[in-house]
């Protein structure tokens, strides 16, 4: 499977189920840039106030240095890193959605008042 595919299919299930749970996000592929720089990481998403790198890999494949830097520089910073592959892209979908509902139900629940 191309990587191209394992983002599709994550996008496209994550959009489902959170559609499904009416949970508002953002999902952003960052662009390639032909001859420009390299990109910290493939994406990332924005859920519930929360902040998620995103590196997809090809099973078996690893994140670059420069890529561990950067996705480890995320969970420095309060955000989250995950390594998404066709072997486990699913279960991080279920992990995503189990937090975003557990939030989702604190925020509706705040007495901003």
């Amino acid at each position: 499977m191309l990587e191209s595919q394992i983002i599709i299919r994550f996008r496209k299930l994550l959009t489902k189920k959170m559609r499904e749970k009416k949970i508002e996000f953002m999902f952003y592929k960052i662009p390639d840039f032909p001859g420009g720089p390299k990109r910290p990481f493939d994406a990332f998403l924005v859920v519930t106030g929360k902040f998620i790198a995103i590196e997809f890999k090809v099973k078996g494949n690893k994140p670059t240095k420069i890529q561990e830097y950067h996705l480890n520089n995320v969970n420095t910073c309060g955000g989250h890193s995950i390594v998404v592959d066709e072997t486990n892209y699913k279960e991080y979908v279920k992990r995503i959605m189990r937090g975003a509902e557990i939030t989702n139900r604190q925020i509706k629940t705040m007495d901003l008042g």
